[in-house]
């Protein structure tokens, strides 16, 4: 979260915003609510002394450009991008001061979790932190995870319902072919670091091919291969919900003209 200005506006640090127009995408938003705790700590009541005006997201820059406003909050990757032109300069984020160590997110849990079981409440919090560090400290394994594990989400989605495959594949068809170093120059202009472009290259890189194998090996799971490990008790819908993922990673079936194939149709 970053507050912008022009670089001949006169505001250079945050107490400067005191008797300004600064604009925001949402005037509930998390970036307004920060920035008003920061301006009240620095003796600014941030709701007498700051004239607040709610813009677009993507127009936040217009309003500067304009004269409406002296300064505007904005959020990453938004912010990072207007920050390369150098009409534009930082006034203040939540990367500095003390806030610099500190996190910028979250965990939401109910409160009968946190009363009732206290230590899943704690080893879920405690497996969110050691996984943000794990990814932070191993980024091609954190990029391989994401892409492997959205890879197979829409492989499934897409061997299950056609709906899904009828919007997804034209997609997969444009991006397929496009080799991960041909997106090099997309990913480090749009991303804010080179932690995060390359964590999107890998991720992408895995989540292609696992996507189509997934697919190939859902849509070709053969009833023949099914139909014999199905229990009486257990309904068909239930059993390919539960039982088909196992199963499509031990048929290699792709012969259109083989019971798979008829059985689908």
């Amino acid at each position: 979260m970053r507050v912008l200005t022009r670089t001949n506006s006169g505001v250079d640090k945050l107490a400067d915003l005191k008797g300004k127009i600064v604009a925001v995408g949402d005037l509930a938003g998390p970036d307004k609510n920060f920035f008003s705790i920061k301006l009240a700590k620095l003796g600014i009541d941030p709701n007498k002394d700051v004239d607040w005006r709610p813009y677009p997201g993507n127009l936040l820059n217009l309003a500067v450009e304009k004269g409406e406003v002296q300064a505007f909050l904005a959020s990453d990757p938004l912010a990072h991008l207007w920050l390369k032109d150098i009409q534009y300069k930082e006034v203040a984020s939540n990367l500095d001061g003390e806030y610099r160590d500190k996190s910028c997110c979250i965990v939401g849990i109910r409160g009968s979790l946190v009363r009732d079981e206290p230590q899943i409440a704690r080893a879920l919090t405690r497996a969110l932190l050691d996984a943000a560090m794990f990814t932070s400290q191993n980024p091609e394994l954190g990029g391989y995870i994401i892409g492997a594990t959205i890879g197979f989400l829409t492989g499934v989605s897409i061997g299950w319902s056609r709906s899904v495959g009828y919007w997804v594949h034209p997609v997969l068809r444009v991006i397929g072919p496009l080799p991960a170093t041909a997106w090099l120059p997309i990913a480090f202009f749009t991303f804010p670091s080179s932690w995060s472009a390359s964590t999107f290259l890998i991720a992408l890189a895995t989540g292609f091919p696992v996507t189509v194998l997934t697919w190939s090996g859902v849509i070709t799971t053969s009833r023949a291969h099914s139909a014999p490990s199905r229990p009486s008790s257990c309904s068909r819908s239930r059993f390919r919900r539960r039982c088909r993922m196992c199963l499509s990673a031990c048929s290699w079936d792709s012969d259109r003209h083989s019971p798979c194939w008829s059985w689908r149709k």
